[in-house]
């Protein structure tokens, strides 16, 4: 039996040291849960050789003491992982909740208060004595462990009320640190088993932690880069299309049968920023912005230069790009004629000529604008 612990140990202790490994490597940025989840991972990583070598060293004279030593850390260890695991599992909830560590503060009293008796019943040697070179279990073995187990629960329920500060899978990840050690102690308690699993399953959780860890970054790196693609695209004034963005919204028009375009012209840009102020001038550009934002429900629009707006309309018929035309022609007039525009429409025509087009016939009405003045 102890063979298959030893085995199984000398197994998650590779695995941990992989899992470590990738942690470090994936994380650039250490915040506070990665640094406790760390700390825990070194704990449980010095835990695993120095269970099994607790079982090694059994019946090999000459080595009483370091047997003595061993077993004593095989006690202690699990106290500090579950100390520092408590302390990774508020950090995950205060990302979303502005709660103190008081809670992990509870669990490092009781584990600490653990780790005094077991020094106290391994004095008084009521905790485990080696006779013939082997460990052998006291009479409070069993009381030392009910500290840690209280601590499980009492971790459980923390998870259980943070559940809405974490998604779904964290959850279920942070709950198997708590069930399968536990059913790691159960196992040889129920079939009469020398030995414990504990820090086995304890292994299996921190595996699934990891991957649960190694998701929810590929996440965050899949949102990030959706976010800074769409900076990218976007202008920093106005918030419409920039001129990437603008050829990005042409390549989606290559296929599209029917297609409506409209080119504006902000009349009196530079007027205004010469005798106004470039803010003044900003807000002109910005409330034409929103006056095309209200016209046009559909369709992209894009600021390509600095006082020159396109909106692309695809799959619409000439009718109801006349329809836009209208409602723009009326939003302009309204805002004292703040923009000169053209509009044009076609079919199985190439988009760029729809775009020259459209330029063409707002040089057109600018002229007329200027005439007027």
């Amino acid at each position: 039996m102890y063979s298959i612990i030893i085995s199984a140990e000398i197994t998650c202790a590779v695995f941990m040291v992989i899992t470590l490994a990738g942690i470090l490597v994936s994380s650039q940025k250490k915040d506070e849960s990665t640094k406790f989840l760390i700390l825990a991972l070194l704990i449980l990583l010095v835990s695993l050789p120095t269970d099994s070598a607790s079982y090694l060293i059994e019946g090999y004279e000459n080595n009483d003491g370091l047997l003595k030593f061993v077993a004593l850390s095989t006690y202690i260890l699990p106290n500090l992982s579950l100390i520092a695991f408590t302390y990774y599992m508020c950090a995950l909830v205060r990302k979303h909740e502005n709660i103190s560590y008081s809670r992990a503060h509870v669990v490092s009293i009781f584990c600490i208060a653990d780790i005094i008796l077991i020094l106290v019943k391994f004095a008084q040697g009521s905790l485990f004595v080696v006779q013939n070179h082997r460990y052998i279990e006291g009479s409070a073995h069993s009381t030392v462990i009910i500290l840690p187990i209280f601590c499980l629960l009492y971790l459980f329920i923390l998870v259980v009320f943070h559940r809405k500060s974490m998604d779904l899978k964290t959850v279920i990840s942070i709950s198997s640190y708590v069930i399968f050690p536990l059913i790691g102690l159960a196992i040889p308690m129920i079939f009469k088993l020398a030995g414990e699993f504990v820090l086995v399953a304890a292994s299996f959780s921190y595996g699934l932690i990891y991957v649960v860890v190694q998701m929810n970054t590929i996440t965050d790196i899949n949102i990030r880069e959706k976010l800074l693609l769409e900076v990218s695209n976007k202008d920093y004034l106005t918030l419409l299309l920039n001129r990437r963005g603008y050829e990005k919204a042409l390549e989606k028009l290559i296929d599209v049968s029917e297609i409506g375009v409209f080119f504006c012209d902000i009349n009196g840009l530079k007027y205004t920023n010469d005798n106004f102020g470039h803010e003044a001038g900003d807000n002109l550009l910005k409330n034409f912005a929103n006056i095309l934002r209200e016209v046009f429900d559909r369709g992209d629009i894009c600021r390509i230069s600095g006082d020159e707006f396109v909106v692309l309309l695809g799959g619409l018929t000439e009718e109801e790009i006349g329809d836009y035309a209208k409602k723009l022609r009326y939003a302009i007039n309204k805002n004292s004629r703040i923009a000169a525009f053209g509009y044009t429409y076609g079919k199985k025509r190439m988009v760029l000529e729809l775009v020259n087009e459209a330029e063409q016939h707002m040089y057109r009405d600018k002229e007329e604008y200027y005439k007027t003045r």
